[in-house]
């Protein structure tokens, strides 16, 4: 899997880095607007938000198209690595990416609001970083999921040999995405998962925050749910890749 993932990030080595090239020229651009004036910090945080959800967008893009190429051409079907290698060294790079996006606007925000007015307002917040990781835990987790459910329609979509074969895995991207939705609303109830951190009141200057008590309902079953789900998608797509998929 090691092996996969030094191919893989040599073949799209040009590709990334020119790309958060790009994300960081953008980024500093928009910086300037704000610090000129021209721009307030509502207006910068949200096109510096929207850069970053365009950019990780991309990125997925990126990893999903090498993921196809790699279980279509014959000279990866004949390398000596089992088929679950390829699949988890291609959510280990979604979830790479994913990772450095979040880490690079995080500290992009923190750098921002400590400059800013906005820094005020932290100097109130208070936090409770334990709802912070069991946020962060089930965000990763419902990321593993999305993956697992694109490689899987990917993989279905290339076992076809019609022309037309990738609606096929778009259509059943949404089938399976509505189904364990609904599924989950059944078993669990609607929004089984409710997180608030925290509550910021502004008055004037005058800023008031109180953390609220994590609601949840029903937590680790829709979780224990789309696990098992990941591991059956993840080991049809291991079967299939296993039977030579072609085009």
């Amino acid at each position: 899997m090691i092996k996969l993932l030094k191919y893989d990030w040599k073949r799209n080595a040009g590709s990334i880095s020119g790309l958060l090239a790009v994300l960081m020229i953008v980024q500093v651009l928009i910086g300037s607007m704000y610090y000129t004036g021209r721009w307030d910090s509502e207006v910068s945080i949200g096109l510096s938000m929207m850069v970053y959800g365009i950019v990780s967008t991309i990125l997925l893009i990126m990893v999903f198209k090498t993921y196809d190429y790699n279980i279509r051409a014959y000279h990866r079907r004949l390398l000596p690595v089992p088929p679950l290698s390829s699949v988890t060294a291609t959510m280990i790079q979604a979830s790479a990416a994913m990772i450095l996006i979040l880490l690079l606007a995080a500290c992009h925000i923190w750098v921002f609001w400590s400059i800013s007015e906005w820094s005020e307002v932290l100097q109130f917040v208070h936090v409770q970083w334990s709802h912070v990781l069991v946020m962060l835990v089930s965000g990763f987790l419902k990321f593993i999921f999305f993956v697992a459910i694109v490689l899987f329609c990917i993989t279905v979509s290339r076992s076809f040999r019609s022309k037309g074969s990738i609606w096929i895995g778009i259509l059943l991207f949404f089938i399976i995405q509505s189904a364990v939705s609904w599924v989950s609303n059944k078993l669990f109830g609607e929004a089984p998962l409710t997180y608030q951190i925290l509550t910021v009141r502004l008055e004037g200057r005058n800023y008031e925050t109180a953390a609220v008590e994590e609601v949840v309902n029903g937590f680790w079953r829709p979780m224990l749910l789309e696990l098992i789900l990941t591991i059956a998608l993840v080991y049809v797509a291991v079967k299939l890749i296993d039977r030579k998929v072609e085009v």
